[in-house]
């Protein structure tokens, strides 16, 4: 596993976390736009365009009780930049498995992207732990 990304941020500020190794297309990022924030999966197009694969929701911003708490982002990536995990507070929220086309949350929404698989698998602790033992 390696850590790519560790920011700190508060729950409504508006933010952009771009986590994008430079020697393969895969990328992530994570957004709150003060209402929402989501967890993306991308692909870094040979134009230099980003194409959005997947997106899941994390948090609606008026759902979350301690805003003006500061929190912490990290995202992981697998060895070979297959999937990607965004923690926040040390607590996964998303996995993105860009080898199964597969965005796991625990939220369960919004549905899938029709490029990937159809339906939207809730992330468990289960689905974390193998995330870091494999």
């Amino acid at each position: 596993m390696k850590l790519l990304n560790n920011e700190k941020f508060y729950v409504g500020q508006e933010i952009f976390i771009e986590s994008c190794p430079d020697f393969v297309d895969n990328a992530v990022v994570f957004e709150d736009n003060r209402e929402t924030g989501y967890f993306y999966a991308i692909e870094r197009m040979k134009s230099g365009k980003l194409k959005i694969l997947d997106a899941v929701n994390i948090y609606d911003v008026n759902k979350v009780k301690d805003k003006e708490i500061l929190s912490e982002i990290k995202i992981f990536w697998s060895d070979n930049f297959e999937r990607a995990a965004l923690f926040i507070n040390d607590y996964c929220h998303a996995i993105m498995d860009f080898k199964n086309k597969l965005g796991l949350c625990r939220t369960e929404f919004p549905h899938s992207s029709q490029t990937w698989q159809n339906g939207r698998k809730k992330l468990t602790d289960k689905d974390v732990e193998k995330f870091f033992n494999n």
